[in-house]
């Protein structure tokens, strides 16, 4: 005999808490976030709160974009696992946002790795595992982008219809 046992613990009024995940979520995404904002202002002559970065200073325009891509990436996404939102067109219209935000992210990746001068401090290998890392979460964001008909070509009709499109059933 078996059983099985759920263990929820109750919020207000007997339901199951939903924000523990996004909570966690956003508090992980906090230190890079701010470090993030950090050097935008510093950038735009602000303060300098972080040490100088010279080699972002003359066209910063890919960390610019990776920063901002990147937080919208993390709390936006952070929120897709609260369920109440899951139900709505709100899940998938900000599915669609962090599709494009992780494509803008991952390519200002690339960008930042090839195009500017490597951070004293890193060797080869590092550089290597950028690229791999960079070029496989693309492939994966891209793939999925365009499955969900945002980028490049229409997704693929299933198998049922491609034979009915073409007079085998």
């Amino acid at each position: 005999m078996s059983t099985q046992t759920s263990v929820t613990t109750p919020g207000l009024r007997g339901r199951p808490r939903s924000w523990p995940v996004p909570a966690a979520l956003v508090a992980l995404s906090a230190i890079p976030l701010t470090a993030g904002a950090l050097r935008l202002v510093q950038l735009a002559g602000g303060p300098a709160a972080m040490p100088a970065a010279h080699r972002f200073s003359g066209f910063p325009v890919a960390l610019v974009a990776h920063v901002v891509g990147a937080a919208l990436f993390a709390l936006i996404g952070a929120f897709q696992f609260v369920p109440r939102l899951r139900r709505g067109s709100w899940h998938r219209r900000a599915g669609r946002v962090l599709a494009v935000a992780g494509l803008v992210v991952v390519g200002s990746a690339l960008w930042l790795t090839l195009f500017y001068e490597a951070q004293p401090g890193t060797g080869d290998l590092l550089y290597v595992f950028r690229l791999v890392f960079a070029s496989t979460i693309r492939r994966l964001t891209s793939g999925r982008a365009r499955a969900n008909g945002i980028a490049g070509d229409p997704p693929p009709l299933p198998i049922s219809n491609r034979l009915r499109v073409a007079g085998l059933t």
